[in-house]
């Protein structure tokens, strides 16, 4: 301070350092506490996506046990269209579609194919939880879900059971 009871130049430059440095601080703490909100969020998904694969697979052993009807050979196109227009039907995009066939000799009872969708996760988790076609025998083999671009991307590997 000087004589006249003014502020010289270095006490505001020190005062507009100390505001800004204190902004800053806000700006940093805001930030932090954001990022905490955001990871939680993902980690309570995470945890969401594993507690339900692991009620899935308690449920697949019952379901892929229960006696459905194997379907004619020639009935398989229509248990791929209900399939394909469940996909639909649960707002997820069909990725792929593709018929295996058996390279043996012998003509296996079953038809196994894979499919690929992508959705929002809770749209492909209702997609799984109903995943039939009328009453035909289809069992899933094997599933793998992860992230593309925002979405879950579900790769399905399964068989439709022929007489």
């Amino acid at each position: 301070m000087n004589m006249c009871g003014r502020l010289n130049p270095q006490s505001y430059i020190r005062a507009g350092l100390l505001l800004l440095l204190l902004i800053g601080g806000c700006c940093m703490t805001a930030a932090l506490f954001l990022s905490l909100g955001k990871l939680s969020t993902l980690y309570q998904q995470a945890a969401e996506i594993r507690a339900t694969m692991t009620e899935w697979q308690e449920q697949a052993g019952f379901i892929n046990n229960q006696t459905y009807r194997p379907v004619l050979p020639e009935q398989i196109e229509a248990v791929s269209s209900d399939i394909l227009f469940a996909v639909q039907a649960h707002q997820l995009e069909l990725i792929s579609y593709q018929s295996l066939h058996s390279s043996g000799e012998e003509e296996a009872p079953f038809q196994t194919f894979t499919l690929s969708v992508k959705g929002a996760y809770a749209n492909n988790i209702t997609f799984l939880e109903d995943f039939r076609a009328k009453d035909a025998l289809v069992s899933i083999m094997s599933i793998k879900m992860y992230p593309v671009d925002g979405y879950v991307q579900t790769d399905l590997r399964c068989r439709i059971y022929t007489k």
